[in-house]
């Protein structure tokens, strides 16, 4: 007989200026800039300061795929330099990590971020690291290039338990925040469900068996791996093994995914391995 027994493993890891109005993250991931990687260089303007203060800064708002950014630049030399979320203008964050449109500084006019091969800002998913040039038609080409200190978001430094900044910002939560059905935050990022909603862990929903064993479980995430382990023994001398070609399988874009043994014995254990 086989058992419908299972383990979920959760991997931690060794994610006044007019004409502007500009929100700024209140949330409890760190979306702003780092405190030494800040600054941007315009050979006419001198140096612009992506993160002055807690609440005059860049901040990167992302949901998994693509974003924008608010807040402000500080230059010495022109003043302020404003990232709109109004709808006037803003510079909003691809999934290819290309930003595109308009920032603005009552000093010098409107700040292009093009997309058309000329200059270009992009920010590596990485590292969060700016890199390319914007272009202000007042004052010429900005550098957000690593050689010039360069400018670097803190929304993809992940905290002590692997989970990235822009997720707890998105979802509003600590790491350890429990929702109410004894799975912390950071479990369920590594699952890809909302932290917020009781009861929406992976869990295996069915194993059958026609001579080969088919483990089903939900929800299954297109954006992470899934291995088949299993055991015959739980005890302390048992251990999990991964399934042969069953290891680190895609995950479908449904709810639910099946993955099966072929070579099954009985009394076996399945388990669920999720990873990003």
């Amino acid at each position: 007989m086989i058992s419908n027994n299972f383990y979920l493993y959760m991997r931690s890891f060794i994610l006044g200026i007019s004409l502007c109005l500009a929100s700024v993250s209140g949330s409890l991931g760190d979306t702003g800039i780092d405190a030494v990687q800040r600054y941007a260089y315009g050979e006419n303007v001198g140096w612009l300061n992506a993160g002055t203060t807690n609440t005059h800064q860049l901040t990167l708002h992302f949901d998994g795929t693509s974003g924008a950014l608010s807040g402000y630049a500080w230059g010495e030399n022109i003043g302020w330099v404003c990232f709109p979320t109004n709808g006037f203008g803003g510079v909003t964050l691809d999934a290819s990590g290309s930003l595109a449109g308009y920032a603005w500084g009552e000093n010098v006019g409107w700040i292009n971020f093009p997309t058309n091969g000329h200059g270009g800002v992009t920010i590596n998913p990485t590292n969060g690291a700016f890199s390319g040039h914007a272009w202000g038609q007042n004052i010429g080409w900005i550098s957000f290039n690593s050689d010039n200190h360069g400018v670097r978001t803190l929304a993809f430094d992940r905290k002590d338990k692997g989970t990235p900044n822009w997720w707890l910002a998105q979802h509003s939560v600590r790491e350890d925040d429990d929702a109410g059905d004894g799975v912390p935050a950071w479990q369920k990022y590594v699952m890809d469900v909302s932290p917020t909603n009781v009861g929406n862990s992976l869990a295996i929903t069915a194993i059958t068996n026609d001579g080969v064993a088919h483990v089903s479980f939900t929800p299954a995430s297109s954006r992470r791996f899934y291995s088949l382990l299993r055991r015959t023994d739980l005890g302390p001398s048992g251990s999990w093994v991964a399934v042969p070609a069953q290891s680190r399988v895609p995950g479908s874009s449904g709810a639910a995914q099946t993955l099966s043994d072929t070579n099954a014995s009985p009394n076996t254990f399945f388990a669920i391995q999720v990873e990003e």
